[in-house]
């Protein structure tokens, strides 16, 4: 994180039961919002480097660059419900993080809606590696991960390896003046998705699923790793 905000939570009597406790255990990152069956990604700027949020039996608090924090109940272990939402402000100018806090804090959270505000929540594991998809009332979603993925951009001196379209639906074209051994596509939780042995210049990204994903490209000068979207 870029920053360490010190939140105030309000503790409040525990009225659920059987809640499932890795929705505790983890701290989870955004990988994308569903809103009206559309997907927005969290942006990578000077004010937002990844986008999280934790949940405690009682209580919640969610950071993007501006954060919401309040009292909770959850219910079972599908279902939560926030009765109150504070806005923590900060410093934010950019006009994509101004963007973003508005679909992920009014249209999901429904900031701007008086609570209470019901959530449907399910847990998914592969490993260690889990999924967090949390469902409001309108039926949009918020997928989360609780890992961050461990390889970093990178770049090979005076080599330049291009991707395009970029977001891309169906295939990704590759442009490489030097020779490819392997390319390894990776989600945004860490797991490989697609590794490509032959014939680089064009991937079919059918079956992958939308997020953020980083594409891997060995050679024998080094590996490349760049951001793609899938959409």
């Amino acid at each position: 994180m870029k920053k360490t905000l010190i939140l105030f939570i309000l503790l409040f009597s525990l009225k659920g039961i059987a809640q499932d406790p890795q929705l505790f255990e983890n701290t989870w990152y955004l990988n994308k919002l569903v809103i009206d069956n559309i997907d927005y990604f969290p942006p990578e700027n000077d004010e937002i480097d990844v986008v999280s949020l934790e949940v405690y039996p009682s209580s919640f608090v969610t950071i993007a660059c501006e954060s919401l924090s309040g009292p909770i109940e959850v219910i079972d272990n599908s279902n939560l419900i926030i009765n109150e939402v504070v806005l923590l402000i900060d410093e934010c100018f950019l006009q994509e993080t101004i963007d973003f806090q508005i679909i992920y804090f009014n249209d999901f959270f429904q900031f701007n809606i008086s609570p209470p505000h019901s959530y449907m929540y399910i847990i998914e594991s592969d490993g260690d590696n889990k999924i967090l998809t949390l469902t409001n009332e309108n039926g949009d979603k918020a997928i989360y991960g609780n890992e961050l993925l461990n390889i970093t951009e990178t770049q090979i001196e005076e080599i330049n390896i291009d991707f395009f379209p970029n977001p891309v639906k169906e295939l990704l074209v590759v442009l490489s003046p030097i020779d490819i051994q392997k390319i390894t596509i990776y989600n945004m939780h860490g797991i490989k998705v697609k590794v490509v042995t032959k014939n680089f210049n064009e991937i079919a990204m059918t079956g992958i699923s939308s997020g953020i994903l980083l594409v891997a490209v060995e050679t024998k000068q080094g590996v490349l790793v760049k951001k793609v979207i899938k959409e």
